[in-house]
């Protein structure tokens, strides 16, 4: 018995995948990975969309990029901002599948600050990098602040937070205060 198959390929010849395996790893858009990129050892970016390509054989993912502080160029980012903090931007980069290393946590600050131990794959983020412009949204004048210093946030420092009204203050700042109180309540901390 003779059997015949037509295929029919879109005119692109790409098919859209709705998630990919890459070993015991499912991978879906909207997924938040580590990427073995030449420049970058630990690059980090999100699943745009994926796709078969009929004409090359390959699993095609399309990532968009998340700049670290230093990946932007701006140094009073990179003083002021967290090692594990990343800023989703507006830049995207067609790659094969098997350059994905693995899926990464993205965070909210609110939700690392939550953490008692923040493991390797874990980071944060609190704003979008727009490449063209060079600059952030929101902008770092509108972050949230804390301490008696009035720093911004950076889970980097060690940190206290007041149990009764929330206020983030640093452990080398509480002696600046002359006593383990919290300045805005007089809560004991």
């Amino acid at each position: 018995m003779e059997q015949k198959l037509r295929v029919e390929f879109p005119e692109n010849l790409r098919l859209e995948l709705k998630e990919a395996y890459l070993d015991q790893l499912v991978l879906r858009p909207g997924d938040d990975v580590m990427v073995n990129e030449l420049n970058d050892s630990e690059a980090v970016g999100r699943i745009r969309s994926m796709c078969f390509d009929c004409a090359k054989g390959k699993v095609k993912v399309e990532v968009q990029w998340y700049y670290k502080p230093k990946d932007t160029g701006d140094m009073k980012l990179k003083k002021q901002c967290s090692e594990i903090e990343l800023f989703l931007s507006d830049s995207f980069i067609e790659l094969e599948l098997g350059c994905i290393d693995g899926k990464v946590r993205i965070l909210s600050l609110e939700e690392i600050i939550d953490l008692d131990e923040i493991e390797d794959d874990t980071f944060f983020t609190r704003a979008r990098w727009i490449t063209l412009e060079q600059k952030l949204d929101p902008p770092l004048v509108k972050w949230k602040r804390g301490c008696v210093c009035e720093e911004i946030i950076n889970p980097d420092k060690p940190f206290k937070v007041c149990t009764n009204c929330k206020m983030f203050l640093h452990v080398d700042c509480l002696p600046k205060t002359g006593e383990q109180k919290c300045p805005q309540c007089e809560e004991v901390l």
